[in-house]
């Protein structure tokens, strides 16, 4: 169909009286009856006035489905809205998807709305920004103008928000009120903020930014889109001055007022610091039962404040969003990248450019906002002036004194820090004043030296008595470490002073940086290792932290902390377990005691596929998924086992068959870099040189090979799992293992033992004989090795799960810290954890009698009848 015939014959009909038009038509369009039958259905088509009403769902082209339109080809439709229709469409060429905004055929016919979206797609088309979407193409094609952009799988800010204040689960940021959404929040309008001083670079005005127009990704990236209102500075409008453009609730004054002089780049600014104000507190700041009324009061000036609205606000943001929010757009941010800078600012805790608004501006605000209060006191205020302006006098000379006496304390050797408090306001007092000559300004310029001076001096030294605290990093942790946000007297002193600091400087960044608790607190850093970054080839990998109870060794709710790589992320002090996943590959666990006096914790992140990783283990599947209460007289499990008996939750896991042997480690170190077990450096006189042969080991030759590994530190253990995608298993997961859901006082139930039961049988010594340590070292070394019986070892399999071992042979470390009692209070010692199990070296009891026995974290620490088996959870 000619569609541009079409167009010509609609423009000149319409415009005809209906007595005129039967004729024209019947005589334009001659024998095609289907032309003319086309152009009367446009005819009889009503069209609204304002192309901002979405289009009607019984408009000529309800359907495009299928059509190509250039390289495109549209498979669905996805949304309609005031300017045309999206759908959804693949590139041809690659199969990209695509989403397409259409025009419909009935609003082409109107030549400004074809004009304004000419110019929507003229004007995306020049942007090019990480937070912007762009136009890949357009064109018009058998008479539907459209254009393409890169389809956001995801969906927009408003029903972001939507989700927030439902409490819903599925939402893509962080929950609403937690530290991570307020970060989210503002690092995502900080990028938004580029991306429109990018477009304003351009000579471009959005002129429509809000919520609906913000798409949100899965990653949580907000990006600019719709530039259906969109002005190009170097073009002529399409609306006469005084027509209204934008979405009420998001306008500026200016837009609401509809003034005759146009509006620039700022009311962008406004319409986005509106939205920052909905973000932090999920309310927007005008409201009202119709259209007509919020106009009303975004031209007055009638809103509520964001201290009101959400009191946990921080004041930085505060300010932040009161100077983008101005009603007279000369106070607002001159550029949105200054914006975007004072948000950055407040991302990295550096003081922000933006002040509070003088009191005259602010009271202007209040009257504009409590109109009929405001007239209540206006006889009252008259009453009152004639004693204000009495006042003024003697309140004028009591400030000039005040000044002088604050800059006069700061001439002595050693003044107070209520005198630093004091100065400091006097200087901040006089610089408002705007006086720049006599006396009293130069004593003033005097005092802000010195008191700029003394804070530098006072932030260094804060951070001397940080940099001392954290390099006792390797000092016994015990119960303060825990129960203090902080232990060392040199860290303590330093928050002392930067408390103190903080008041007498209030406007000194590094101070309030110092101040804050984060400073502090120990930094997780996390990346992947080189071959897990090929092995991804550019997948996300999501962190999550969970913290551990040390009492119950019980695992919390997950954290979720964000993609790798993590870079400084402050951790509170205690037990955690890190975890990475990444889809359609597998994930790695990283249990750490996280340290408070150490100033880091530092994790090289290795991902190997899940389905390599679990080959030659068993499955664990828990009883109800809780750990079982024992009966103290008989060692077993009681009757009832429940979360309300026991509330212990116990996850589903994987378990090595078998302890790690003398070779599995070998090949560790071979492939890894790993020193040596300290036992195998002890037996062969400190020169172990990675020849296992050398060991005193003649008599028992290659099957030292299956042997369990022991005389490992536990930090060497641990790095054995994540080498190979696994961890240590907790105090409960080993036990469980070992004793089942009966709780199983002895490997074969009750009573004594049968005569069938194989176990290498425990209460064995070993005497430490020789003329010197080393002598001594090598003999014990040697005796146990030819006492222990391999990992594997036919026969040695026990109830109930079948693992080898699991009585006699040796003891299993686990990394759950030790608890003692004290005082009648449980109390964790993180530097020490537990072993589980009965080695050949004890005296032959059962499970119920096996001593959870404790040992050092510390790289020096071993014991010779330790070893360990790997876990990984199921997830």
């Amino acid at each position: 169909m000619n569609w541009d015939e079409i167009y010509r014959i609609f423009d000149a009909a319409q415009d005809l009286q209906p007595e005129d038009r039967e004729a024209y038509l019947v005589a334009e369009c001659g024998e095609d009856l289907e032309l003319l039958q086309q152009i009367k259905k446009l005819l009889n088509t009503p069209v609204e006035s304002d192309f901002l009403e979405p289009p009607s769902a019984t408009e000529l082209d309800s359907s495009l489905a299928g059509m190509r339109l250039g390289a495109f080809r549209i498979t669905e439709e996805l949304a309609r809205g005031g300017m045309g229709i999206v759908y959804r469409g693949t590139q041809e060429s690659d199969g990209r998807p695509v989403a397409i905004k259409v025009l419909p055929q009935i609003q082409r016919m109107r030549s400004k709305v074809f004009e304004r979206f000419q110019r929507e797609a003229a004007a995306a088309s020049k942007v090019q920004h990480a937070h912007a979407v762009p136009v890949l193409a357009s064109g018009e094609t058998e008479g539907v103008a459209w254009y393409a952009m890169p389809l956001i799988e995801g969906h927009d800010l408003a029903q972001e928000l939507h989700l927030q204040r439902d409490g819903r689960t599925d939402t893509i940021w962080p929950a609403f009120g937690s530290t991570d959404y307020v970060n989210t929040a503002i690092r995502q309008v900080m990028g938004v903020a580029e991306a429109l001083q990018h477009i304003h670079d351009l000579g471009i005005l959005h002129r429509d930014i809000k919520p609906r127009n913000l798409l949100l990704d899965r990653k949580g990236q907000l990006s600019v889109v719709d530039f259906g209102l969109a002005k190009i500075s170097s073009e002529e409008t399409l609306t006469g001055t005084s027509d209204i453009q934008g979405t009420p609730h998001y306008m500026s004054p200016e837009q609401a007022r509809a003034l005759q002089h146009p509006v620039d780049h700022r009311t962008d600014v406004y319409s986005l610091a509106v939205v920052l104000f909905e973000l932090l507190c999920l309310r927007r700041p005008i409201e009202g039962e119709s259209a007509d009324v919020v106009l009303s009061k975004i031209a007055s000036g009638t809103q509520i404040s964001l201290r009101k609205a959400n009191p946990q606000a921080p004041r930085d943001l505060v300010t932040i969003c009161e100077k983008g929010m101005a009603h007279n757009p000369a106070h607002r941010y001159a550029t949105a990248g200054e914006f975007s800078s004072d948000l950055k600012r407040y991302l990295e805790s550096e003081a922000i450019k933006a002040r509070p608004a003088p009191l005259l501006r602010r009271a202007r605000k209040y009257v504009r906002t409590h109109r009929k209060r405001v007239g209540a006191v206006v006889m009252l205020l008259a009453m009152i002036t004639a004693w204000f302006a009495a006042a003024s006098w003697q309140a004028t000379s009591t400030r000039n004194q005040a000044w002088d006496e604050a800059f006069a304390a700061l001439d002595g050797e050693a003044p107070s820090l209520t005198q630093w408090r004091v100065a400091g306001e006097a200087i901040r007092s006089f610089e408002q004043s705007g006086s720049e000559s006599g006396a009293r300004f130069e004593r003033f310029q005097e005092a802000k030296t010195r008191y700029r001076e003394e804070g530098d001096r006072r932030a260094a030294k804060i951070q001397a008595h940080y940099d001392r605290g954290h390099g006792m990093g390797t000092v016994q942790v015990r119960e303060e470490t825990l129960n203090k946000p902080f232990s060392s007297e040199a860290m303590m002193r330093g928050m002392r002073l930067a408390q103190d600091s903080a008041n007498a400087f209030p406007e000194h960044a590094e101070i309030n940086k110092q101040a804050n608790l984060d400073a502090l607190r120990p930094k997780l850093i996390m990346d992947l290792d080189k071959r897990s970054a090929d092995l991804l080839q550019g997948r996300d990998a999501v962190v999550s932290a969970q913290q551990m109870d040390p009492l119950t060794g019980v695992h919390g709710p997950e954290r979720n902390l964000g993609l790798l790589p993590i870079d400084s992320l402050p951790m509170a002090p205690g037990e955690w377990r890190f975890t990475v996943t990444v889809e359609g590959i597998g994930f790695a666990e990283y249990d750490r005691f996280v340290n408070q006096l150490a100033p880091e914790e530092r994790i090289s992140v290795r991902i190997i596929p899940t389905g390599e990783t679990v080959q030659g283990m068993t499955r664990i599947d828990v009883l109800n998924n809780i750990y079982p209460v024992m009966d103290k007289a008989t060692g077993g499990r009681t009757t009832e086992c429940s979360s309300a008996a026991f509330p212990i939750h116990l996850s589903d896991y994987y378990i090595k068959t078998h302890a790690v042997s003398n070779g599995e480690f070998l090949k560790y170190m071979q492939a890894s870099g790993a020193p040596a077990p300290i036992g195998w450096d002890d037996a062969s006189g400190g020169t172990f040189n990675g020849d296992w042969r050398s060991l005193p080991i003649e008599n028992i030759g290659e099957k030292w090979l299956r042997l369990p590994v022991t005389g490992v530190p536990i930090i060497r253990m641990r790095a054995y799992a994540e080498f190979y995608g696994m961890r240590l298993a907790t105090h409960f997961e080993q036990e469980y293992a070992d004793r089942g859901p009966d709780m199983l006082p002895y490997p074969w139930g009750f009573g004594e033992r049968p005569e069938d039961f194989k176990a290498n049988d425990p209460q064995r010594v070993f005497k430490k004989e020789g003329d010197t340590q080393e002598a001594k070292n090598r003999d014990f070394y040697r005796a146990l090795q030819e006492a222990l019986i391999p990992v594997d070892e036919a026969g040695y399999q026990h109830a109930p799960f079948d693992l080898y071992h699991t009585y006699g042979n040796i003891r299993y470390a686990t990394w759950a810290p030790h608890v003692v009692s004290s005082n009648n209070r449980a109390l964790p010692e993180p530097e020490d954890r537990l072993a589980f199990g009965v080695s050949l070296t004890n005296p032959p009891r059962g499970f119920q009698d096996a001593r959870h026995a404790s040992f050092g974290i510390a790289e020096s620490y071993y014991a010779a009848t330790l070893g360990f088996r790997v876990v990984k959870s199921i997830r």
